[in-house]
């Protein structure tokens, strides 16, 4: 009997961990510009914080910070080719606390910094 039990809890898991997956990446979405923490995350969707990192890793076969900085620099790549805003301005529109933390993680994930970054997309348009 336990091990029945077991099992329709880990079906019903399974079943609603993608729109459990799906809530999460739309309240991501939405506050990208702000200070998300996994606590955050946690609290909105009445889960443990453990449970919402398992939930990227299965989910998005990516941690929730890899998550979150892919998103930031993606955002990040279309201001810089898209506007004139500063390279400061858009760390800050794109959710960093301070310019050294974007620069970093953009040249993480981009192997360039965004004012080379800015510059290559316009010497190719």
């Amino acid at each position: 009997m336990v091990k029945s039990a077991a099992a329709q809890v880990q079906s019903f898991n399974k079943a609603h961990s993608g729109k459990i997956a799906e809530r999460l990446q739309e309240y991501i979405n939405n506050h990208l510009q702000e200070d998300i923490s996994l606590n955050d995350l946690a609290d909105f969707c009445h889960l443990s914080p453990p449970y919402v990192s398992k939930l990227f890793k299965d989910t998005l076969n990516m941690g929730f910070v890899e998550y979150i900085n892919t998103l930031r620099v993606s955002r990040a790549k279309k201001l810089l080719e898209e506007t004139k805003m500063t390279v400061e301005q858009i760390g800050f529109q794109v959710g960093f606390n301070n310019v050294r933390s974007f620069m970093r993680t953009f040249k993480q994930y981009e192997n360039t910094t965004p004012g080379q970054y800015r510059t290559s997309c316009r010497k190719t348009n």
